[in-house]
């Protein structure tokens, strides 16, 4: 039996059909009754690569024209960007044209492309890097990765990646909150007492540190507590952490 794969693309009243592969089975068989990891990996590649040059080109040709004048722009060169996908890494054809000067213009040359893809991987890429990095090591994240989608991505990469999406969620943090309950000790004292049993739980753990390319920095001691009532949770959660150097030793809260 003969298994055709094909991908049908509609835009602008065109209509094109091209094939992406063909699998070939005989006797049915546990391992041939499905699609394997490697045909997978292969059709979803091809998948991408078909639809991703459609968009781009349907994408340039509606960059191609001035929006004052309706001129075409004249090429002025053409070169490859690199784009890094879940399914693959995508070379690109970026034209970059020459503008007109029926209105004023800041430039006299862009590229649609690069400036409509100013970061040159796909945000679902990063946030898989960034989550399979913070549950186990940049080693294993590669491998796993390497291994079920069709990638070559090596550990540097997912590492930068990673602390690229930290640096970026830390500084969308703001300021660090010294204290999390707002008023003072007048106001606190003013309010009622809970009613017993109250629990109160204190828990704590070790975060290793690390000081740019020295890994022995110390550990960070982080200790969490909250105040429990019999129906249910409605105390604080304060938290202090210490940091603790080889050749210093410090606090702060």
């Amino acid at each position: 039996m003969k298994m055709k794969f094909q991908i049908i693309i509609e835009y602008d009243g065109n209509r094109v059909v091209e094939e992406l592969g063909c699998l070939q089975r005989g006797d049915l068989l546990p391992e041939s009754l499905d699609i394997t990891l490697r045909e997978g990996k292969e059709l979803l590649a091809n998948v991408q690569k078909s639809m991703v040059e459609y968009q781009i080109e349907e994408y340039i040709h509606h960059q191609s024209r001035c929006p004052s004048c309706h001129t075409r722009y004249s090429l002025k060169e053409m070169k490859k960007i690199t784009f890094r996908t879940l399914f693959g890494k995508m070379e690109l054809q970026s034209p970059r044209f020459r503008t007109y000067t029926c209105q004023p213009q800041a430039k006299k040359s862009f590229s649609p492309l690069s400036e409509r893809l100013p970061e040159r991987t796909a945000p679902e890429f990063l946030f898989l890097q960034s989550k399979w990095s913070s549950l186990m090591s940049y080693g294993l994240s590669v491998d796993l990765l390497n291994e079920v989608l069709p990638l070559d991505v090596g550990k540097a990469s997912v590492f930068m990646n990673t602390h690229k999406i930290a640096e970026r969620i830390e500084a969308e943090l703001g300021d660090e909150n010294v204290v999390y309950i707002e008023g003072c000790q007048r106001d606190w004292e003013k309010l009622p007492r809970p009613d017993p049993p109250l629990t109160v739980g204190i828990d704590g753990g070790y975060v290793r540190a690390r000081d740019g390319e020295y890994r022995k920095a110390g550990n960070f001691e982080v200790i969490v507590g909250k105040s429990i009532q019999e129906e249910g949770e409605t105390g604080v959660n304060p938290n202090s952490g210490r940091f603790m150097h080889p050749e210093h030793t410090g606090s702060f809260f």
